[in-house]
């Protein structure tokens, strides 16, 4: 009798895959000094378990993992993505290759590589985990880029022709009811300019850094620096700086303009906006329409209605909030996510604060517990199509094989290990 019998064997040839890979003592023992943290001899044991088997991926994944936690990461991130092309959906490879980049100094890398994995996690604690990490190492990386570049200022070229900076406003009347609101106007200015297509804004953290850098209070640092150091300093060709002055116990008054960065000159007639305290955002708007002419732009009827709305009501919230930014930026997290959650108590739908006080309320992973999690998450099926081409120009920037056959791939599991036997079937006769 003739058949054609089709058996799925799916799970078989995963165990077989493991044992193929784990099958060697060396690797065996170099796996439990691993554990142990005697990684130089772990090295050696599952370098020398490497030359036996090198197919497995599990060898070169935990010896890329060994090198790492010998800080040896240059060794490590060139086995870890070699590791990673024999095994696309492990989650372990991918985010010791960040972990390495990250040690090595390489920020930009490292932020790539945390993005992607944060995006393919399909656990809230570990993408939570890996947004902390990216602005850890952003702001580390701002710090360094800073540092560079005030070491070289004399060196540096003009901004790019379409980035715009805010500066702090000053507090000029030297109200202290004023102070708080200084950051969050340049914050919320930052927002509203960023709604603009044809501009790139400098992030207002980057400026804090600068600050921090040079030790200076706002107010006084730039007088002393001129417009050209100061937009090369933070990459930017125009610069929008102003002040604020308390008219009376319930009215104030703003000023702002433009400064084009090589030349030091304003452009436009500036903008100035008077009305009551209460009334500061509605004060925002008017200034942001007028700056946007000052910069020569005009605005399509979308960015306009993007622009328009308040992102709050109520100026005691706005107060609250402003204050969050200044204790956050200061390193008094506790003491921001007060003042973010009183925002947010003042005004329920007040979206700006509520994203402040959900990445400070973050609870940080050990290592360990990152470790246990991702291997959990290998076990999980199903893939999301919707990823592939991110996923896959990421990935190949840093020579990491996230498209044909991988975890993108619908078929990736669905399809394998089913075999077709074609035979006679014996019979008793």
């Amino acid at each position: 009798m003739k058949f054609t019998a089709v058996v799925k064997i799916a799970a078989f040839l995963l165990i077989a895959s493991v044992f193929a890979g784990c099958g060697n003592s060396a690797y065996r023992q170099g796996r439990r000094l691993l554990k142990d943290k005697d990684y130089p001899a772990a090295i050696r044991l599952l370098e020398a378990a490497e030359s036996e088997n090198s197919s497995g991926w599990k060898i070169k994944r935990d010896l890329g993992i060994a090198y790492y936690q010998d800080r040896q990461y240059l060794r490590a991130i060139p086995k870890l993505v070699q590791a990673q092309k024999l095994r696309r959906n492990d989650g372990r490879t991918l985010l010791y290759i960040g972990l390495c980049l990250e040690r090595a100094g390489k920020f930009v890398e490292a932020i790539s590589v945390y993005r992607l994995y944060a995006r393919l996690s399909r656990l809230d604690p570990l993408k939570k985990e890996m947004q902390a990490r990216i602005r850890e190492i952003q702001l580390r990386e701002l710090q360094r880029q800073v540092r560079q570049n005030l070491a070289a200022i004399d060196r540096l070229p003009p901004g790019d022709p379409n980035t715009v900076a805010i500066l702090y406003f000053r507090n000029l009347s030297q109200s202290n009811e004023m102070a708080p609101l200084l950051k969050g106007l340049a914050d919320i200015l930052t927002t509203d300019l960023g709604k603009v297509k044809r501009l790139r804004l400098v992030e207002r953290i980057k400026l804090q850094v600068l600050l921090d850098e040079i030790k200076l209070a706002a107010s006084e640092k730039f007088d002393q620096l001129q417009a050209p150091q100061t937009g090369k300093l933070l990459g930017a060709s125009q610069l929008i700086s102003g002040g604020i002055t308390r008219l009376s116990e319930t009215q104030l008054q703003i000023n702002a303009g433009v400064v084009t960065t090589n030349t030091g000159t304003m452009r436009g007639d500036g903008a100035q906006a008077v009305g009551q305290v209460s009334e500061l955002l509605n004060l925002e708007k008017v200034l942001v329409f007028d700056l946007i002419q000052d910069l020569g732009i005009t605005l399509t009827d979308a960015e306009s209605e993007a622009i328009k709305p308040l992102p709050t009501k109520n100026i005691l919230a706005f107060i609250a909030y402003s204050k969050g930014l200044d204790f956050e930026d200061r390193g008094l997290y506790e003491q921001a996510r007060e003042q973010y959650a009183q925002a947010i108590k003042l005004d329920p739908s007040f979206a700006e604060a509520k994203q402040k006080q959900e990445q400070l309320a973050i609870e940080r992973l050990s290592l360990a517990t990152i470790e246990k999690l991702a291997a959990f998450e290998e076990r999980l099926a199903g893939t999301d199509p919707a990823l592939l081409d991110t996923g896959s120009r990421l990935g190949l920037k840093f020579g990491l094989d996230l498209r044909d056959g991988s975890i993108f791939d619908p078929d990736f599991l669905s399809g394998a290990g089913v075999i077709t036997i074609t035979g006679e079937v014996p019979t008793n006769k």
